[in-house]
């Protein structure tokens, strides 16, 4: 079978979080952001420090309030207890959102210097995609002995002495 019941339940939590979530309030969110930078900072948009700030405010506020709500909801739709997500959210949360800092802020910078405000939700939704496969894999993994940083890399060394070790016996042969 191509897809198992927990994939398409995973499947459709992801597509919902995005369309219902998402999509409203980065909706709202991309209209009044630079409304809200420039109230708060009286510098010219579309300026270098403007986008500077509208990269920082957006990486530090709504950055982190999409990821927790992510890891939250996909713990609520497993069926997880709250002790089981609040535990998750404290292994994966900054080692995420940390991997987050090093991808969003360069696309955003691309995104708000280049993009009109009514295409910036479409950009940011095209990376998404990519994005939330990768939060998918972190919300939905059932190990929560380490953070995801390291369970990833212990699994790599896993496949490499895997390889490495079958390779040897071939040659042995």
């Amino acid at each position: 079978m191509l897809w198992n019941l927990q994939d398409l339940n995973r499947a459709a939590f992801t597509f919902s979080y995005g369309g219902c979530f998402i999509g409203p309030t980065g909706y709202l969110w991309y209209k009044h952001l630079d409304s809200i930078v420039m109230s708060a900072t009286r510098l010219k948009i579309g300026g270098a420090l403007f986008i500077t700030t509208k990269v920082a405010v957006d990486t530090l506020i709504f950055g982190p309030a999409t990821l927790l709500g992510y890891m939250a909801g996909s713990g609520l739709v497993q069926g997880d207890a709250l002790d089981v997500i609040a535990t998750r959210i404290r292994l994966e949360f900054w080692p995420s959102f940390l991997l987050e800092c090093a991808v969003w802020p360069a696309v955003q910078a691309f995104n708000f210097k280049l993009a009109p405000v009514r295409h910036q939700l479409l950009v940011v939704n095209t990376v998404a995609a990519l994005d939330c496969a990768f939060l998918s894999w972190v919300s939905h993994e059932r190990d929560t002995s380490a953070p995801w940083p390291q369970r990833l890399v212990e699994r790599l060394r896993r496949r490499s002495n895997e390889t490495s070790a079958g390779g040897d016996e071939e040659a042995s042969k």
